[in-house]
């Protein structure tokens, strides 16, 4: 497996301060498959902790219902990338709750680089990037897993997230353009031939 590149230098911004504030984010699409519903039944659920939700999509209504009645819950809107990087700033953990299977959520490198430690789905792509301690997986097929999930991450002391947020940010870093070409050259060789028209052609541009 070749992880998708990415370049840190798009993400300019980083976390502030690992003072846990007792608030979780999900940010992104809102659908059924993106596991909306699990996040918004953890909200009714989790009354001490402030859940908030940015974006939109097909269930918008029903993330703008649970806004008006749960007091733990704000609804952020659609954000630009600076406005992103400020709402998770406030947070202690991105939450993603997909109950389909993800192949490389960008959501999830772009909080690795940021240094916002990850919750994720167990399907699909999401425990590659967020396994071997970058991030906390739960079974989305299990009842309340997110639950005993986040409060189990609540439990370690504060200075593991920032451990694991520095795990995350190494992870994300090596990601780099450069890096996945050289993996493919160890597949393709004939990608490192000097006369490779393909190459050459990236060269020109």
């Amino acid at each position: 497996v070749i992880h998708n590149p990415f370049d840190m230098e798009t993400i300019r911004d980083r976390k502030s301060s690992y003072q846990r504030k007792k608030t979780i984010i999900y940010a992104g699409r809102f659908s059924v498959d993106k596991g909306i519903a699990l996040y918004l039944d953890f909200a009714r659920r989790n009354p001490d902790i402030h859940c908030l939700i940015a974006g939109n999509g097909d269930v918008e209504a029903d993330v703008r219902k649970a806004d008006a009645e749960l007091p733990n819950l704000e609804y952020l809107g659609v954000l630009n990338k600076k406005e992103l990087f400020k709402a998770m700033d406030r947070a202690d953990f991105l939450v993603l709750p997909s109950i389909w299977y993800e192949n490389n959520p960008n959501i999830i490198i772009e909080a690795m680089a940021f240094g916002l430690p990850v919750v994720g789905s167990s399907l699909g792509g999401i425990p590659e990037l967020i396994g071997e301690g970058r991030g906390h997986i739960f079974d989305p097929l299990v009842p309340q897993h997110l639950d005993e999930t986040i409060r189990k991450a609540y439990s370690l002391p504060e200075s593991s997230d920032a451990a694991m947020a520095a795990k995350a940010q190494a992870f994300a870093r090596s990601l780099s353009f450069d890096g996945y070409y050289r993996q493919l050259c160890q597949l393709l060789p004939i990608l490192e031939a000097e006369t490779n028209p393909i190459t050459e052609r990236i060269n020109t541009e």
